[in-house]
C-alpha cells in the first residue's frame, strides 16, 4: 500500500509526518493509484489530482466548512498564479514537469471539482465508482477511460471539457459590469483567456442579485465570444 513518502532506496514507503493533509492523501491513493493506476505519465494526473481533491473533500466532511472554504481557495491561488500551464504534459521526460504541483495536484484537483459541477455529484460519484470497481480495478487507466465513464453517466458530451481543460492551458479572466435602470439591470460579461491555446473558456457564471425583500442567484452559462 502506498503511505507515504519514499526514504533512500528501500522499496518500503512510510509516513514522514502525520498531518491531517498528508494522510488523506496518501489514503486517497489506496484508491486512485493503487487500485487503479495511470496507463500512461500523461495520465498521472488522475492519481494526484484526485488524491489532491480529496483531501479537499476530507476537509468538506471531517472539518468546519470555512476550513474546506480556505483549502479551495488555496488550490485555486496556487493555480490561477500563473497564467499558463497544462494538466496535460508534453515531454513526460522531465520529471519535474510531471511531478509539477501547480498542475498535475491542485489544476488537476480543481478541474475534477469543475468536473463535478458541470455534470453533477450523481454522475461524478457514479463515474468514479465505476472507474474503481470495472474492468480497470487492479490495473490501468487513462483520462479518455475517465471520460467516457462520466459521459455515460451524464449523458453530456465532455470533448470541449476536456480539450480546454486538460489538453489547453491556463484559466479565464472575467471581466464584470452591471448598469441598474429602475427594475432593470443588464450584466455584461467579457472574458479573456489567460493563454492563447484556449479561445474560450465554457465556464457558468453565478451571479446573486439583492433587492430589500428577496435575493436571487442567476447563473450565467456564456457559450460565445
Amino acid at each position: 500500500i502506498y503511505l507515504g513518502w519514499r526514504y533512500g532506496t528501500s522499496d518500503h514507503e512510510f509516513y514522514g509526518q502525520f498531518s491531517f493533509d498528508l494522510m488523506a492523501h496518501e489514503l486517497a491513493h489506496m484508491w486512485f493509484g493503487d487500485k487503479v493506476t495511470c496507463g500512461s505519465w500523461r495520465d498521472l494526473w488522475l492519481n494526484e489530482g484526485f488524491a489532491t481533491y480529496l483531501t479537499a473533500l476530507s476537509y468538506r466532511y471531517l472539518k468546519p466548512r470555512t476550513e474546506y472554504l480556505r483549502i479551495m481557495r488555496e488550490i485555486r491561488d496556487a493555480v490561477t498564479g500563473v497564467d499558463d500551464g497544462s494538466i496535460f504534459p508534453k515531454d513526460t521526460a522531465q520529471v519535474n514537469r510531471l511531478f509539477n504541483g501547480r498542475l498535475t495536484y491542485n489544476k488537476a484537483a480543481f478541474v475534477l471539482h469543475m468536473l463535478k459541477v458541470k455534470v453533477g455529484d450523481s454522475a461524478f460519484y457514479g463515474a468514479c465508482r465505476k472507474f474503481l470497481t470495472g474492468p480497470r480495478a487492479y490495473g490501468f487507466a487513462t483520462t479518455q477511460d475517465l471520460q467516457t465513464l462520466m459521459e455515460q453517466e451524464s449523458g453530456q458530451n465532455l470533448d470541449t471539457f476536456f480539450m480546454r481543460w486538460y489538453m489547453g492551458e491556463g484559466f479565464p479572466y472575467l471581466n464584470i459590469n452591471w448598469i441598474q435602470k429602475g427594475p432593470s439591470m443588464q450584466v455584461t460579461v467579457k472574458q479573456r483567456p489567460s493563454h492563447p491555446s484556449v479561445p474560450f473558456f465554457q465556464v457558468p457564471i453565478p451571479i446573486l442579485f439583492q433587492g430589500n425583500n428577496r435575493d436571487t442567484l442567476i447563473t450565467l452559462y456564456p457559450n460565445k465570444l
